[in-house]
């Protein structure tokens, strides 16, 4: 199987959703995988102050832009719900598995 073939549901499980939908930039699945892999990177006391962003409509838009807004948009640098990567744990043993495969194979041809 590659990597590409892996389903979103494999990567990561879910037993709460996160409550902000534009769950973006170092939100729950971010902050999640971080928690796996840089786990001294992650302030797990300050997580639980973090509120989810909601950004919407016109907001998302200059956000994917790039605007200068994006301070007064996200002062605190995250677009979604990182609180909620409490709820979610990773598969990225597996994934790494799968892309040393994809090398190996593509290598292998």
């Amino acid at each position: 199987m590659k990597l590409t073939d892996m389903l979103f549901e494999e990567m990561f499980q879910i037993s709460k959703e996160p409550r902000d939908a534009f769950d973006v930039h170092a939100g729950a699945f971010e902050t999640a995988t971080m928690r796996e892999i840089y786990p001294e990177a992650v302030r797990e006391n300050a997580l639980a102050m973090l509120e989810p962003t909601f950004l919407q409509g016109e907001q998302i838009s200059k956000w994917c832009n790039g605007a200068a807004e994006d301070k007064a948009l996200i002062p605190n640098g995250y677009v979604g719900d990182p609180k909620s990567s409490q709820y979610i744990e990773t598969n990225l043993k597996e994934a790494d598995r799968w892309i040393a495969m994809d090398i190996v194979n593509s290598f292998g041809k």
